[in-house]
């Protein structure tokens, strides 16, 4: 099942919660002033964005998770509203930035969205947004869908969905980068591991296999040197965009500047 909403102190924060992280934080290097975080969840984000002097403001329309962010990642310079973005107050003073991460792809109008987000922005205002590639979930090989996706884009598709209200400035991508065995290796090297340590294991590992045949497979299948799920904080980079990994890439990561 797909995990469409993360809380810090759930098991399953260390399976994708690196991942957001690493977002919000690259997103706190890019904005500054009044800024909005729209579909903040429990709100981990939004206490990230407030850190230093920026105001901040998270949307989100489950009460459960407002009520979370409220009690457990408010400071005086963030704030919380439940709700759609368009139940914002009207007269609200216009923002000088917004962060959008994973949300366009849940919406059933993500045109629509991104004119409700121009509308609350300073001209000029800077929006961050990531959104999943579509060749590599729903029109991947294998396909990976998710029941909670309703819009996942392709490179052009985000552009276009963009180009009415906002122009491109950035463009990045956050992606696993996977090599054999890369886990292991990474793990051992940042303990300080020889190459003789490396040529040890991967002769006991041969010798295990060969052992595993031997036994007609047997025997209990092996404990991983490092759980999958904490590779990730490894695997998972945030990179420029290169014009060969349009389709490759995991998740698009951009930042646009709302048009004059």
């Amino acid at each position: 099942m797909a995990i469409e909403r993360l809380s810090v102190a759930r098991q399953y924060w260390r399976e994708s919660g690196f991942s957001h992280l690493q977002r919000y934080l690259f997103a706190r290097e890019r904005v500054s002033g009044r800024v909005l975080d729209v579909a903040c969840g429990v709100g981990y984000g939004s206490y990230i964005l407030g850190a230093g002097d920026n105001t901040v403001v998270g949307v989100d329309v489950s009460a459960e998770a407002i009520a979370e962010a409220r009690g457990q990642h408010s400071r005086p310079n963030v704030s919380f509203h439940l709700g759609p973005l368009d139940s914002l107050p009207v007269a609200a003073p216009l923002f000088d930035a917004a962060v959008s991460l994973e949300t366009i792809e849940h919406v059933p109008d993500p045109r629509a969205l991104l004119r409700d987000l121009s509308v609350r922005l300073k001209p000029g205002g800077v929006l961050v947004i990531s959104a999943p590639n579509v060749f590599q979930h729903t029109r991947g090989n294998p396909p990976v869908p998710n029941a909670y996706h309703l819009h996942e884009p392709t490179y052009a598709e985000l552009n276009e969905w963009l180009a009415e209200c906002f122009i491109v400035v950035e463009e990045w991508e956050q992606t696993r980068l996977l090599a054999p065995r890369h886990d292991e290796i990474e793990t051992l090297a940042r303990a300080g591991a020889t190459i003789g340590q490396f040529k040890c294991i991967r002769l006991l590992v041969g010798l295990e296999s060969a052992l595993r045949r031997f036994l007609a497979k047997s025997l209990p299948p092996v404990a991983p040197v490092v759980n999958q799920t904490d590779a990730l904080v490894a695997e998972t980079a945030l990179i420029p965009l290169l014009p060969a990994r349009r389709d490759a890439a995991h998740t698009f990561v951009f930042v646009a500047r709302k048009r004059s």
